[in-house]
């Protein structure tokens, strides 16, 4: 018969409680990179939706009045915190078009409140691109390319839409908002 040394019998608990530690280490290592991963991906795609809202307000000054840029100015300024739906609706209302019978003041004030602040109250619908996201401030501003007319955004002007969205994702202990800025001429 074959002796058995003691030493050869198998694994002693203290390796056994080694190995599980240095795995376990591991799978929490992963689950942190997965997190983080996972946090830059929402990061991401709220960048990308400020982008989208950004062109969609650059389109929709477009659309309006050339004399109007100041009027987006006024009312992304006063309406910057999303305080309160505008008084006249300027958009579709069952197919039908409102539009037609707006001012371009009207229409800004719509335009801006449509674009940034349009929240649905559904649990299950997105009233807007601004639902999707954590909207932390929205400006439109004017580089005014004739200081010496009265239009504070004259025809030929720089208009620059910023959009900032609040970032999830952490960087030196704190979490970094996400800028997008666009800019288009008149």
């Amino acid at each position: 018969m074959s002796v058995i040394k003691r030493s050869e019998v198998g694994s002693t608990m203290i390796e056994v409680l080694v190995s599980v530690v240095v795995v376990a280490i591991g799978l929490l290592g992963m689950a942190s990179l997965q997190l983080n991963s996972v946090k830059t991906s929402f990061d991401s795609a709220g960048q990308s939706q400020a982008s989208w809202l950004a062109q969609e307000m650059a389109e929709r000054i477009r659309s309006n009045n050339s004399d109007a840029a100041a009027f987006y100015i006024d009312a992304a300024a006063n309406n910057a915190s999303c305080g309160s739906a505008p008084s006249v609706y300027c958009g579709l209302v069952n197919g039908v078009g409102s539009v037609d019978s707006c001012t371009s003041e009207q229409r800004a004030v719509f335009d801006v409140w449509d674009v940034f602040c349009n929240a649905s109250d559904d649990d299950e619908l997105y009233a807007s691109a601004a639902d999707m996201i954590s909207l932390s401030s929205f400006s439109i501003g004017c580089d005014d390319s004739d200081v010496t007319d009265s239009n504070i955004c004259s025809s030929g002007s720089l208009i620059d839409i910023s959009i900032e969205v609040a970032g999830r994702s952490v960087v030196n202990e704190e979490k970094k908002n996400r800028e997008v800025q666009i800019y288009m001429s008149l």
